[in-house]
């Protein structure tokens, strides 16, 4: 993708594109030529806002059974930097590390698979966020994550919208876990 300069990688999910930069490179680049422009003339107009306008989807909201918006990226986030995910493009399993860290939460996930079976029952995998432009986790271990925050009354669900309310339970709790680059990215 992006012709014969590779400037381009394309995702699919379903029945939507996503696009992005090839390449850190290619990044540079373009942040090189966006300082250039800012000192040379301001663009006048209205600031672009990319996915959901409701600002309550984009911070929390349910996609399906599992947590997304800001939070949902956030709490992939800290199982990332942990060492106890490692994402891939079609599944991955939660280690001893990531039991861990979601034990520091309060929410304990069984070890091990089923009996005769090969399959973690915790496996996940990566889902683009539609707002956030990165990932968030999906599958049964996502699931678990959202049912233990809503019964511990950390977010409330609300009844005509994907989005849901962090309660200031919730607040004390996922702040003091996810710290605060985390909470206030």
């Amino acid at each position: 993708m992006g012709g014969r300069a590779q400037l381009l990688q394309v995702t699919a999910s379903g029945r939507h594109r996503y696009y992005r930069l090839a390449s850190p490179d290619i990044a540079r680049l373009i942040e090189t030529m966006m300082q250039l422009a800012a000192r040379t003339a301001a663009i006048p107009g209205p600031r672009l806002v990319i996915g959901p306008k409701d600002a309550a989807l984009r911070a929390a909201r349910t996609c399906y059974d599992h947590l997304a918006g800001r939070l949902g990226v956030a709490v992939t986030q800290r199982l990332v930097s942990d060492g106890g995910l490692v994402l891939d493009k079609e599944r991955t399993n939660l280690n001893d590390r990531g039991r861990r860290a979601l034990a520091d939460l309060g929410i304990d996930v069984p070890t091990g698979a089923a009996r005769g079976s090969r399959i973690d029952p915790w496996s996940c995998r990566p889902c683009l966020d539609w707002s956030e432009r990165r990932h968030h986790i999906a599958g049964r271990l996502a699931t678990h994550i959202c049912h233990a925050c809503v019964q511990r009354g950390w977010i409330h669900r609300r009844t005509s919208s994907q989005a849901v309310d962090v309660t200031p339970l919730g607040r004390v709790a996922l702040q003091a876990w996810l710290g605060l680059e985390l909470w206030n990215a």
